[in-house]
């Protein structure tokens, strides 16, 4: 058995699925050669259209996830966003946010044309339009036009605390951000 609970609207959508169960294939050619994968949902044209065996995926765009074959859990949301991945586990949100991974893991990328650093990355956070990753395991909010990064509200926001400690700081102008800051106990070394 197999190939039930299935929705399929669109010319060729899910149109050479054979046992893959609970798709849902909105578009022109989304999901159009699956045939095993399970748990997809493709909206838009050639949304998840190379997926064969992947499950679990998300595309919601244009072309969103379009070389997808057999990873899981990807979240593509916007035109072409992570329309190139193989990888598993990517996040995007914006127009072409995250179109240069291929087969990097486990990245979050929001914003138009946000890309993390390389093809291959993992674990990356980048938050911002045109923003760019600076590599694997580090957060990037904003691209070269931020000017700051403000709190909620004033006073009431720390940065890092008793349990989780920021390793080291670094500033480019020491001496006045150093008359600025309030320093506990614990203090490590600084950085300029």
């Amino acid at each position: 058995a197999g190939g039930e609970f299935n929705v399929a609207l669109g010319n060729y959508a899910l149109d050479a699925n054979t046992s893959g169960d609970n798709n849902i294939g909105l578009g022109y050619n989304s999901l159009t050669v699956n045939t095993t994968g399970s748990v997809n949902v493709a909206i838009g044209t050639q949304a998840l259209d190379a997926n064969t065996t992947g499950g679990s995926n998300t595309a919601v765009g244009y072309s969103a996830l379009g070389a997808n074959v057999s990873s899981n859990y990807n979240t593509g949301i916007g035109r072409q966003a992570l329309s190139n991945t193989t990888g598993a586990a990517n996040t995007s949100l914006g127009y072409r946010a995250g179109d240069v991974i291929t087969s990097g893991s486990s990245n979050v990328i929001i914003g138009v044309n946000a890309d993390p650093s390389a093809a291959d990355a993992t674990n990356q956070i980048v938050i911002g339009s045109g923003a760019d990753g600076h590599g694997d395991n580090i957060a990037v909010i904003g691209d070269e036009n931020l000017t700051a990064i403000h709190p909620g509200v004033d006073n009431a926001v720390d940065l890092g605390s008793s349990s989780y400690e920021y390793k080291d700081l670094y500033l480019e102008y020491f001496s006045q951000a150093f008359a600025q800051l309030r320093l506990q106990k614990r203090t490590h070394f600084f950085y300029y």
